[in-house]
């Protein structure tokens, strides 16, 4: 599972789990993502720390696998789009966030970490 949540106390971890690729965000990863801050929002815990496992925060959007070979220009400007998305989900949190970033942080991961 890409993404592993854990609660401690009122404090909600969200760890991005897929070290062997410095925890690069799959295709579907952040639609996850944005499913996973929503939850938060609505849940009664009080913070949300956002890290990466394995001494990696997140490298990005994993672009492995040759995908973007075979995908279009539309499909590749909607998979921004949920790039996009997940971002605007974690900005809009009316609770507060901490980045907890150990390592690499690029890109998209980037993004996280300033969000």
């Amino acid at each position: 599972m890409f993404i592993e949540i854990t609660d401690r106390g009122r404090v909600r971890w969200l760890t991005l789990n897929q070290p062997g690729r410095k925890n690069a965000v799959p295709a579907d990863g952040w639609a996850s993502l944005e499913s996973e801050f929503a939850g938060f929002e609505a849940s009664d815990q009080r913070v949300l720390i956002v890290t990466g496992a394995g001494g990696e925060f997140c490298s990005g959007a994993d672009l492995g696998g040759g995908r973007f070979e075979t995908e279009s220009i539309s499909e590749r400007v909607g998979g921004m789009k949920q790039v996009g998305a997940a971002a605007l989900a974690l900005h809009r949190l009316t609770k507060p966030t901490i980045a907890a970033v150990d390592g690499i942080a690029a890109g998209a991961g980037m993004n996280l970490a300033l969000g």
